[in-house]
């Protein structure tokens, strides 16, 4: 994937973590880390840590990890 953005510090890596989140199957916090290591600029805002949380409660990824009750 590719993403272009003059400065790349909230919006740009905020679309990579949620491609990473859905596509790769990575938890918000690995995403938001993988990001941050390529990307050392990337500070998204608490508000869109938020909604990155929200898609993170929504993809597979993150369901195959919570046990299931009985």
């Amino acid at each position: 994937m590719y993403l272009h953005c003059v400065a790349g510090v909230e919006r740009s890596p905020l679309v990579a973590m949620a491609w990473l989140i859905h596509s790769r199957r990575m938890g918000w916090q690995d995403a938001l880390d993988y990001v941050q290591q390529t990307h050392p600029g990337t500070s998204p805002l608490p508000e869109q840590l938020a909604v990155l949380r929200t898609v993170a409660l929504r993809s597979p990824a993150f369901n195959r990890h919570i046990p299931a009750v009985a």
